[in-house]
C-alpha cells in the first residue's frame, strides 16, 4: 500500500496528555474526568458532558513539512525536555512542555536527515537514558542523538526504510 502513513499515539505524557501531529502542527489533548459523586457515574443525574483540554501548537515544523512522529520523554530529562517531534522534511525538534500553562517551547533541533533529503520515519526516546533520542529515516539511517552533548551517531542499513522504532526499556546500550 503506498501513501499510507502510520504513527503510534503516545499516551503517557505528563498528566495524561496525548499528542499527535496534524499537518505541520502539534495537537495536545487531555481528557478531564468530571468529579465523582457518591454512588458513582451510574447515579449521576446531571449527565454533564466532559470536554477535553486541547492545546494546538501551530507551525511546529516548516510550512510544508508534515509531522510524522512524536514521542514523550519516558522519564525526567536531564535538560527538562519532555517531547520530541519529527517531520517529513528530516527535521527533529525537542520541546519543553509546560503543563500548567499549557505551552510548548522549542529547545533543540536537528536536521541530519534533512541534509540527506530523507524523511524521518521513526522516533523513540530512550527510557533508561533520557539524554538519548533515536530516529530513523527512509534512507535506512538510524541516528542516535545525544541531547546533552548535542552530537549524533548514525548507522546506515542500506536502502531499507525503517518504519517503526523502539528503544530497549531497560538497557541504554541496546538503544
Amino acid at each position: 500500500v503506498t501513501g499510507v502513513q502510520t504513527c503510534a499515539l503516545p499516551i503517557s505524557g505528563p498528566s495524561g496528555w496525548v499528542v499527535y501531529g496534524a499537518k505541520n502542527s502539534l495537537v495536545l489533548v487531555q481528557h478531564q474526568e468530571p468529579e465523582e459523586l457518591e454512588g458513582g457515574w451510574r447515579e449521576r443525574r446531571d449527565r454533564e458532558k466532559s470536554y477535553p483540554r486541547v492545546h494546538l501548537h501551530q507551525e511546529a515544523h516548516g510550512d510544508r513539512a508534515k509531522v510524522c512522529c512524536v514521542s514523550w520523554c519516558p522519564s525526567p530529562s536531564p535538560l527538562g525536555l519532555s517531547l520530541a517531534s519529527a517531520a517529513e522534511d528530516g527535521c527533529v525538534r525537542v520541546w519543553k512542555w509546560q503543563d500548567k500553562t499549557p505551552s510548548l517551547t522549542l529547545a533543540l533541533q536537528h536536521s541530519v536527515s534533512a541534509a540527506a533529503k530523507a524523511r524521518v520515519t521513526g522516533l523513540s526516546w530512550s527510557r533508561p537514558d533520557p539524554g538519548l533520542l533515536l530516529f530513523a529515516d527512509d534512507s535506512g539511517a538510524l541516528v542516535v542523538w545525544d541531547l546533552l552533548a548535542n552530537t549524533t551517531r548514525a548507522v546506515v542499513f542500506g536502502r531499507n526504510t525503517i518504519f517503526c522504532l523502539a528503544t530497549h526499556p531497560e538497557d541504554a546500550d541496546i538503544a
